[in-house]
């Protein structure tokens, strides 16, 4: 199947989800006493069922022992210092004022006599116009080291292993900072697909979809697993610890378009461990500590155009171990190593029309590496590269080692310091 077939059948599978938050809250049941349940013994508050609650229904209906508190009535800031599980299909609705909600600011416990977290396990959390950070009490938390106020959701398969009980996550026009720290589901925002059970991706996914926010300082800015179809637009997701965007492990059909990504502590955008069907289209991914956009491990049959990757301390665009990507009409300058390297096996990519200038080292570089691929020898080969701009190099434009069979044609090479090294058979320069 071409490329391009792939990229309809996942434009037709990304509008299928566009409107399905607003279908839940529209047709569940009003928030009532015995949806809510509050467990002293783990600090957590349950609302359970098919039904949308918001805060201020929460406060109205818990046990007064629950930590949920209106500090602000005038400018709706809560404070929550107790744990928030959403189960059997309800809904948290978080909305701001602007959106008609109880909700301007959400402050969640975290500080050194410990941490809340908010999950939708079996459940939905509907995030709007308002603004989510840890509290220590006097500021935002800024230490993670010791752990860190988190939000979740988290589908499974039931025990039958055929029952998909799925979550879904949506943010918009909000202000998401401060959150997370290094553990599992816990990195400030978590959308998770939970279990081994074989096949488990093609039978329960979570969803979400992130538009018009700003996403910082939280350990990564958007981790997700087992991820399917979500629309990721138009988001500033900086000065996060680790990853601005992280799709990982089978995040499969997403969109992620238009959104500014910078300052961050490792890559920008990485989509690693058998990603597929990703449009990633009219980006600005710069000075990230790593590479400004990275396909890793599996990530293949995706589409990487017109974005911008600048001034990042690796690469601005690095293809692991990964195959059949179109990677077009992108610039990528001042980068600390590379315009563009692929490695580890990287195979059947095609890439066109881009601009790699002023690299630190090579415009563009194809190695082995020492890391182990999926498949096969580890050597790239069978790419094609097309009519693209390499200039202003500090090293080499093109460098090729140990890789095999892959074809040059009609690029514009100028005034870099060198010009190609090869080593490796079949390649091609027209």
């Amino acid at each position: 199947m071409s490329i391009k077939v792939l990229l309809f059948s996942a434009i037709i599978f990304l509008s299928s989800f566009v409107f399905l938050t607003d279908v839940n809250l529209a047709h569940a049941a009003t928030c009532a006493k015995e949806n809510i349940r509050w467990a002293a013994s783990s600090n957590r508050i349950y609302v359970s069922g098919s039904v949308v609650c918001t805060l201020s229904e929460i406060d109205s209906l818990v046990s007064q022992n629950a930590s949920l508190t209106l500090e602000d009535p005038t400018n709706k800031v809560w404070f929550l210092g107790s744990n928030l599980i959403l189960e059997q299909g309800a809904t948290l609705d978080l909305r701001g004022g602007q959106a008609g909600g109880d909700v301007n600011w959400l402050k969640l416990k975290s500080n050194s006599s410990g941490y809340v977290e908010v999950k939708a396990y079996w459940g939905s959390i509907n995030i709007e116009s308002t603004r989510i950070s840890s509290w220590t009490g006097s500021s935002v938390d800024t230490k993670y080291s010791d752990g860190r106020a988190f939000i979740r959701a988290v589908s499974y398969l039931e025990s039958d292993g055929v029952t998909p009980r799925e979550s879904r996550m949506d943010i918009k026009n909000s202000d998401i900072g401060y959150l997370g720290y290094y553990a599992a589901e816990s990195y400030g925002l978590a959308w998770k697909v939970r279990g081994v059970t074989p096949g488990i991706y093609d039978k329960v996914e979570v969803y979400g979809d992130i538009i018009g926010n700003r996403i910082h300082h939280n350990y990564f800015g958007v981790y997700t697993f087992g991820a399917y179809g979500g629309q990721w637009l138009n988001n500033e997701v900086d000065n996060n610890i680790q990853y601005g965007f992280d799709p990982h492990d089978d995040s499969d059909f997403l969109s992620i378009e238009g959104n500014f990504v910078h300052h961050n502590g490792n890559h920008g955008i990485i989509c690693s461990q058998r990603c597929d069907h990703l449009v990633i289209r009219n980006n600005s991914s710069s000075n990230n500590v790593g590479n400004g956009i990275m396909l890793h491990r599996n990530a293949n049959d995706s589409l990487v155009e017109l974005n911008t990757v600048n001034d990042n301390g690796d690469s601005g665009l690095a293809i692991f171990d990964s195959h059949r990507n179109l990677v077009r009409d992108n610039i990528s300058l001042r980068n600390g190593k590379y315009g563009i390297r692929l490695s580890v096996g990287a195979s059947y990519n095609r890439v066109e029309e881009n601009d790699f200038g002023w690299s630190r080292l090579n415009g563009i570089i194809l190695y082995k590496g020492s890391d182990q691929p999926t498949s096969g020898d580890g050597r790239p080969k069978n790419n094609l590269f097309v009519n693209n701009e390499v200039h202003h190099s500090r090293d080499y434009a093109i460098v090729l080692k140990d890789a095999d069979y892959n074809s040059f044609a009609d690029n514009n090479l100028y005034a870099n310091r060198k010009g190609i090294y090869v080593r490796g058979v079949g390649n091609t320069f027209d």
